[in-house]
């Protein structure tokens, strides 16, 4: 339960009874290890929401180069 990262912004949504789909561009964001993470929404000060997602560890073949 460590936060890696924090963000703000600000967006309108014309009806809050309605879903709305934020998009976020996430730069630089270096995860230590693979894992199940977890992304918490707040609006307003007031928990929103949450995705849980998985990092995995990539391997690199055998030639290829970074």
């Amino acid at each position: 339960m460590t936060v890696i990262g924090r963000g703000e912004g600000n967006f309108n949504v014309l009806d809050r009874m309605l879903p709305a789909e934020v998009l976020f561009e996430l730069q630089g964001l270096i995860f230590d290890r693979p894992g199940r993470y977890e992304f918490n929404l707040y609006a307003n000060d007031e928990y929103v929401g949450r995705k849980s997602f998985d990092v995995l560890q990539l391997t690199q073949s055998a030639g290829e180069s970074r």
